[in-house]
């Protein structure tokens, strides 16, 4: 049995939403977004242990506190058809439903299937002005019967919340994990024998020369009373009024770690130990009854956890031993999220009128998720998170423009006319994303609209007018640069015009990382006698006897001029088959990190992306592109 769909209406933060899930479900989405809302739906409608009794909701759980609105929540659970035996213990309630979601009598097991046809159990839950939710079954036959502890037992709903109390779930306390896996087996007798040799106890403590001492002259005042008798049977010590409850409750577990013999209680080991010890416990109660139904609501599984501990159970939890299982995981980690397919993960999206969920594995073709599953994954995790996707080119800019911004956050800058207070990238939301080529910008910016992402996209301008105008239909907003043919690429940008002495100066701190003068001056001889521009016979002549590359610039300087320097520069570093092709990630971002040292060194393009991003992320932009002059 497995929750099919799930409908909410007035609950907490979300007014409406309509979800149908999987078997496996890793719901992530941004701070405040509804994850939590949508695991308490769930525990409300099927935790079996809820004292409704003595527990109400408040106005703070309806939607803005909207309490002339009713809460609604329904579950729709399909009964697979090798589950007989769950059918038949919810016989009465069960329906058919269609293709089309309409509800039809359910009368045969074996005929509920046909025609795509599928076995269900609605559950629904209703709440009112009152605050006194009511659980029942909604089927019409059903006449609105409350769905008891039994049956929501037998459903087998587990919620793990994020502010889980690891020492409470490790004690022997009412419906914990430890009572869960242990406290089902009958521990009558063997209580008794432990309370019994409990009752041993007096001549251990008698062992204690002092308390004997105190002990018996106790015994003796009394019996000056007269109430007992003068001897020493007349009084001691013994073990009364302790339920099974109350001792299985005394009880702490002591673990004894690697390579000592110290034993330390749960409750002074670490906070990572004592999650560790849970999710173990945790992992035993589904495998204990592979029989048994099991759906798992998760939240947060990374607390406290190392990154290779997050991947390891995130794996686990996805192969469970119990075979009727759904599991629902909701996780703000890189390293859980990179443990699941891409096919399983699902983004909420909050809305003022309606919350929507929305499955990648739906949205996208297969071979968009084969190609990002096998190539792009970790980029993608990241930017599922980010209010608004920064597609770029290549490394170079992947390195540098990070950079660029973050020297320009706080700065109030001047664009169209206008002064900007540029907030950076990181407080708007942003995430950037090497698209590895023009080629690919058009897929990545199809695939994040699909998901309903804002979509920037930053282009050189050395391509055909279709392929621009392609890329522009694909994005929510296109920054595209100068059409002039010595800036119309990041590398050409960024050596026009940037502080000259600050380029130069960062491509000398790259050198001194990356490659060895003697091998860097063989690679320009050579690159510019194939080419035969800018360095002729007199200038690469000079180069050979030079000792380092500082040393070469202070003498090719005194026979160029600044623009041919610059042209010679970007030559160097990002020309085609470049003596230094300076193109990685780390490369460009060395390079960045010299001249930012120096904010009025930063290429005046650069500043103008700086404030153009944020007039887009305030909503101050209404064109979906523009052209840089």
């Amino acid at each position: 049995m497995k929750i099919a769909r799930i409908s909410i209406e007035n609950f907490r933060s979300i007014k409406k939403l309509e979800y149908q899930p999987d078997d496996i479900n890793l719901i992530i989405g941004g701070n405040n977004s509804g994850k939590t809302t949508i695991f308490k739906a769930l525990d409300f409608c099927l935790n079996p242990y809820i004292p409704w009794y003595r527990e109400s909701f408040s106005e703070f759980d309806f939607h803005k506190r909207e309490t002339d609105t009713p809460i609604v929540i329904e579950l729709i659970l399909e009964i697979g058809a090798v589950e007989k035996d769950i059918a038949s213990y919810f016989d009465e309630h069960l329906e058919v439903m269609d293709p089309k979601g309409r509800f039809l009598p359910y009368e045969d097991f074996e005929e509920a299937f046909k025609d795509n046809n599928k076995l269900v159990l609605r559950i629904k839950l209703e709440c009112d002005s009152t605050f006194t939710p009511t659980i029942f079954y909604p089927k019409p036959e059903s006449n609105k019967k409350t769905v008891s502890r039994d049956e929501k037992e037998r459903i087998g709903f587990l919620y793990i919340p994020s502010n889980r109390d690891p020492l409470r779930e490790l004690a022997f306390y009412r419906n914990s994990m430890f009572s869960k896996l242990l406290g089902k087996h009958n521990l009558s007798s063997s209580i008794t024998q432990m309370v019994e040799r409990m009752k041993e106890s007096q001549p251990i403590l008698n062992e204690n020369p002092e308390f004997k001492r105190s002990f018996e002259q106790l015994r003796s005042e009394i019996a000056k009373l007269k109430f007992i008798e003068d001897n020493v049977k007349a009084m001691r010590l013994n073990v009364l009024n302790l339920s099974e409850q109350k001792v299985l409750q005394s009880l702490n577990l002591v673990l004894r770690g690697v390579d000592t013999d110290t034993e330390i209680p749960i409750e002074m080991q670490g906070s990572g130990m004592q999650d560790a010890v849970l999710i173990s416990t945790i992992f035993r109660i589904i495998s204990e009854d592979k029989s048994q139904n099991l759906i798992l609501a998760f939240e947060e599984p990374e607390h406290n956890l190392e990154p290779y501990y997050q991947r390891l159970i995130a794996r686990r939890l996805q192969n469970p031993d119990s075979k009727r299982f759904q599991l629902f995981v909701c996780s703000h980690s890189p390293d859980i999220i990179t443990a699941f397919d891409l096919g399983s993960v699902n983004i909420v999206l909050p809305g003022a009128d309606e919350h929507s969920i929305i499955s990648i594995e739906k949205r996208c073709s297969h071979e968009e998720l084969k190609f990002f599953e096998r190539y792009e994954r970790n980029q993608l995790l990241q930017a599922f998170f980010a209010k608004h996707i920064l597609l770029v080119e290549g490394p170079s800019e992947r390195g540098g423009l990070p950079v660029f911004f973050r020297a320009l956050e706080g700065k109030t800058l001047r664009w169209d006319d206008e002064d900007v207070l540029f907030e950076g990238l990181e407080a708007l939301g942003f995430e950037f994303i090497d698209c590895g080529g023009h080629g690919h910008i058009r897929r990545y910016a199809n695939f994040f609209r699909r998901l309903e992402s804002s979509v920037i996209s930053i282009v050189d301008n050395d391509k055909s007018e279709k392929e621009l105008e392609r890329i522009i239909e694909s994005s929510n907003f296109t920054i595209v640069l100068p059409e002039d043919l010595e800036r119309n690429t990041y590398d050409k940008l960024l050596t026009k015009e940037a502080g000259i002495v600050e380029l130069i100066k960062g491509i000398e701190n790259c050198i001194e990382e990356y490659i060895p003068w003697n091998q860097l001056r063989n690679n320009i001889c050579q690159y510019f006698v194939d080419r035969g521009n800018i360095l002729g016979s007199e200038e690469l002549e000079i180069i050979k006897s030079t000792q380092s590359f500082s040393q070469w610039i202070e003498d090719i300087q005194t026979k160029l001029e600044e623009m041919q320097l610059r042209k010679l520069l970007h030559l160097l570093i990002a020309g085609r088959d470049a003596p230094m092709n300076c193109k990685s990630v780390r490369q460009s971002r060395i390079i960045a990190e010299t001249i930012r040292n120096n904010k009025e060194a930063i290429p005046e393009t650069f500043v103008k992306f700086a404030g153009i991003i944020q007039k887009f992320a305030i909503r101050k932009i209404k064109e979906n592109v523009y052209y840089l002059s």
